[in-house]
């Protein structure tokens, strides 16, 4: 059986890499109180949400709550990959992190954004790391130029993010689209 060792005492930590997988598979939870969470969450951002009678502290506390559960599976995963803990292991990621989340469509401002969105942006950067990283005839990209242009990237999506929220450009594309819907089902 594949287990974790700790590292520098050559125990084992107790589980196997499958069996975390196993695990993390098998606490899915269903998508409908996830989008009724999701929802709520969203409605908790605003003073009106307090009025509705939304008990706001208690839902950014199980926002936080669900963000450490995910930290942790993170982290487990981690351990398991490597097969040893390293407290430095994700230090200086946080640039990724940030640019994966704003690609992946959700604006730096608050209240846009999907999970498979920032899914999405993730393997967005992931790739754009890989192929920066690349060894090409012997010549590879420094690390401080490869986080150059990531942050370049993570500027330019910031400011596109607030072209298109200032200028609506979305929502007049979709009116556009709109009315010749109505209008292909009218004919």
């Amino acid at each position: 059986m594949n287990q974790v060792n700790v590292t520098g005492t050559g125990r084992p930590v107790g589980f196997a890499p499958s069996s975390l997988a196993v695990i993390s598979s098998a606490s899915g939870f269903p998508t409908d109180p996830v989008k009724a969470f999701d929802e709520l969450g969203r409605a908790s951002a605003g003073g009106a949400a307090d009025y509705a009678g939304i008990n706001t502290n208690r839902v950014r506390f199980m926002a936080l709550l669900f963000c450490a559960l995910c930290a942790t599976m993170a982290g487990l995963i981690n351990i398991a990959y490597f097969r040893s803990f390293n407290p430095t292991a994700g230090q200086f990621r946080e640039l990724d992190g940030i640019a994966a989340v704003i690609i992946g469509g959700a604006s730096i401002f608050g209240g846009f954004g999907t999970v498979i969105g920032a899914l999405a942006g993730a393997a967005v950067i992931t790739l754009l790391r890989a192929l920066l990283q690349l060894n090409v005839q012997g010549y590879t990209m420094p690390q401080q130029w490869v986080n150059s242009l990531i942050g370049a990237i993570l500027i330019i999506a910031v400011l596109a993010d607030i072209w298109v929220r200032q200028h609506a450009i979305i929502s007049r594309l979709w009116d556009r689209i709109r009315p010749r819907r109505r209008e292909a089902k009218n004919g």
